[in-house]
């Protein structure tokens, strides 16, 4: 990553800047989402070069290094710069600073509900300007009613401590519960995606399941390239938002939103501001809720649809937009809050407990 870390850096006199101090090593994906924000919105960064955090980063080396306005530096006074900082010992001052933390959850429940940044999308979008192009997929013709594709490994996506924990059905619980329940005439298995653009599939589910077995593992067969995924998702009404691995949310929930593609989800307050079900939503408890709403989504009419997918673009265009989620942070750093980040390491150690 060519930062110049040796090189002294002047922390100049310009109105929109921020200063990161980040030394937690488990949670660079997160805070590779808040580099980007802050950059795409204008600011100039600076990023204490913290070589336990940096060294981190090898994996989104390329994509930061191609952030022109971001400089390490090793200086430790900030003059009262908006800082945003994982250090817990800079409490003692309050204004003009933002405390980031992933301990988010408190016996069983959220903590805290007003103060968690919104999830994003996969890194990936937004460094290759992807999410760029969500604005022109909002108006393609929905050719399927709910659509579901990703990773289905059973052995990373059926934890049993995950319903102890969260109270919710794990990802291959519910498309369990979709396989056997659904008949033959509302679920479609498709692994050449390349059909979904046929005619037919407006009032069906189409499930399209592949297995990854290895992190770096490509040309998996069924699984949509990132090139193609936001248009994939485009051309569907509903997606069904199953969780990760080890915590409910999963980037590809704000990506469906992105383009419209409403979420059906049994995790609607794990959003900042919870989702609203029947507003921006359709969400369910159980596998038995979990049936009768997708039985009702199957034969929902287009009016409905339709209402619900305005309420799905307000609800990213004003929470989970870059510009969004810049405007919220400054809101908050005023005050010095403490704000959570939804981070999977710190939910994996939780669910490690149950063990």
């Amino acid at each position: 990553m060519r930062l110049n870390p040796g090189k002294k850096v002047k922390i100049d006199n310009i109105s929109r800047e921020v200063v990161f101090d980040l030394s937690d090593r488990l949670v660079s994906r997160s805070y590779v989402y808040l580099l980007f924000v802050f950059h795409h919105e204008g600011y100039q960064i600076y990023l204490k070069n913290n070589l336990h955090f940096i060294g981190n980063l090898i994996s989104y080396s390329r994509a930061i290094a191609g952030l022109s306005r971001l400089k390490l530096y090793k200086k430790k006074e900030i003059n009262g710069r908006f800082l945003i900082t994982d250090n817990p010992t800079d409490l003692n001052k309050k204004e003009n600073k933002i405390i980031l933390s992933v301990k988010m959850f408190e016996k069983g429940k959220l903590r805290h509900r007003g103060s968690v940044i919104p999830f994003m999308m996969i890194p990936r979008l937004y460094f290759s300007g992807m999410f760029k192009t969500v604005s022109s997929l909002r108006s393609t013709k929905r050719s399927m009613r709910i659509f579901f594709s990703g990773n289905s490994n059973r052995s990373l996506y059926n934890n049993q401590n995950f319903n102890k924990l969260f109270g919710k059905l794990t990802r291959i619980e519910i498309l369990d519960t979709i396989k056997q329940n659904l008949r033959d005439s509302q679920l479609v298995c498709l692994n050449d995606l390349s059909r979904i653009k046929q005619n037919g599939f407006e009032d069906k589910f189409i499930l399209s399941e592949w297995v990854r077995k290895k992190q770096n593992e490509k040309n998996l067969r069924g699984r949509t390239s990132d090139a193609d995924w936001l248009k994939t998702l485009s051309h569907a009404s509903f997606f069904l938002c199953c969780p990760g691995i080890t915590q409910p949310m999963c980037h590809n929930l704000v990506e469906a939103m992105s383009v419209g593609t409403i979420p059906i989800l049994e995790h609607s307050e794990f959003l900042n501001p919870s989702l609203t079900s029947g507003v921006n939503c359709i969400t369910f408890s159980g596998k038995n809720d979990l049936i009768k709403k997708i039985n009702q989504v199957l034969t929902m009419e287009e009016s409905q649809i339709a209402k619900l997918r305005y309420g799905v673009l307000c609800y990213y265009d004003t929470y989970l937009t870059p510009k969004s989620i810049v405007k919220y942070l400054e809101s908050k750093k005023e005050t010095g809050d403490i704000v959570y980040v939804i981070e999977s390491s710190y939910f994996a150690n939780l669910l490690n407990q149950y063990s």
